[in-house]
């Protein structure tokens, strides 16, 4: 598997996730827009690249990415206004929040495996 691929089956897994806690997404990958499946391709080269990194520390660089992307802290999630409301501090996001970094890093630590 590459990060394209991993990127991919992240995505699709968290998207279940988020829709199993009554949040809407795109339910496929090629309807993503390209800063969003960017954002996903670095976090995967994040955890392959430390595979020891926190969930805090991930979320830090999730929070950097979205602010290169002109993202900023909002009330709710707004794409065209780029506004999101988990730009907070990691110990600051609800848990059914602070799970999908949870999530999202046991599935790239795993896959990771497949590649070795």
């Amino acid at each position: 598997m590459n990060i394209e691929q991993i990127s991919k089956f992240a995505y699709s897994v968290l998207s279940a996730y988020s829709e199993s806690i009554g949040e809407k997404q795109k339910s496929d990958w090629k309807d993503l827009h390209s800063e969003k499946k960017q954002t996903f391709r670095r976090g995967v080269d994040a955890h392959m690249s430390n595979p020891d990194i926190s969930e805090g520390q991930a979320h830090d660089l999730w929070i950097d990415e979205k602010h290169a992307q002109g993202w900023k802290w909002g009330m709710e999630k707004d794409e065209k206004k780029k506004e999101h409301p988990n730009m907070v501090p990691y110990n600051e996001l609800p848990e059914n929040q602070k799970a999908k970094s949870t999530i999202f890093k046991s599935i790239v630590n795993n896959l990771s495996l497949l590649i070795k």
